[in-house]
């Protein structure tokens, strides 16, 4: 039996895309009023969070299939919040609205989250016009990049897929490596960064003109919109206390 699931046209879409461009995911077998019909893998694949450079390998060729392509570009778009400055500064202000009411149920300071806006509000105007807007040094990005999207085989052979590919979209790569590292599998500085010199050496194997300095800044820049992932998901139910610890522990490790 195939696996099925509901789910949008824009997700139907990036299957597709994926499909085109030989990214590894469960094969796609139909898209009827609204259903998803996937290759089932779940007898023979799983999330496995022990392979973290296996998991930053293949965001490296994810993102280096779609570098700087602007007709994949077309294709999936900017997420509304990035679209342009007034929905960016819409944006900022809804994370500011969340942060007294987190920090009040955890008896959190509100410091650090702050700290992270201010910096995300400075530097995120100067990503937009020069990098995402133009094009440049830009990708497709999966959106969601926890472990459990990417599943490796039971068997330790075979080909590891992405699933779930509801949030594609035009990105920073860095964007899926906060949430990957940050959120989840390496939050400490010791342990992320040579994951970082990992994916930007396998990168750079395809895709030219984009420093090691560079993605640094923009990892930065995505761990101060990161930290905001799990207040969020707060305010729609879960409370996810070690996820919150990481993205702290991320976010001053690289500040």
């Amino acid at each position: 039996m195939p696996f099925e699931k509901r789910a949008g046209e824009a997700e139907r879409r990036a299957y597709d895309l994926f499909a085109r461009a030989g990214i590894p995911i469960p094969g796609l077998l139909s898209y009827e009023a609204g259903m998803l019909s996937l290759e089932d893998l779940r007898d023979t694949h799983a999330s496995d969070w022990a392979q973290a450079g296996r998991m930053v390998d293949m965001a490296a060729d994810l993102h280096a299939a779609f570098w700087d392509n602007y007709e994949a570009f077309g294709e999936v778009g900017l997420p509304w919040r990035l679209d342009n400055a007034k929905n960016l500064e819409r944006h900022c202000k809804a994370m500011e609205k969340g942060i007294k009411p987190y920090c009040g149920a955890h008896g959190m300071d509100t410091g650090v989250f702050r700290q992270a806006l201010a910096y995300f509000r400075a530097k995120m105007p100067g990503l937009l016009h020069e990098r995402l807007h133009a094009g440049k040094n830009s990708t497709v990005i999966h959106g969601d990049l926890h472990p459990g999207n990417l599943l490796m085989p039971k068997d330790g052979g075979g080909r590891a897929v992405f699933v779930d590919l509801e949030a594609v979209r035009m990105g920073l790569g860095a964007e899926d490596l906060a949430m990957l590292l940050g959120l989840h599998i390496a939050p400490e500085k010791e342990s992320a960064l040579p994951l970082l010199e990992r994916y930007h050496h396998r990168l750079c194997g395809r895709a030219e003109g984009y420093a090691f300095d560079t993605l640094l800044a923009d990892y930065q820049a995505a761990l101060a919109e990161v930290l905001f992932f799990p207040i969020k998901l707060y305010f729609n139910g879960i409370d996810d206390a070690d996820m919150m610890k990481k993205a702290i522990q991320a976010w001053r490790a690289f500040v």
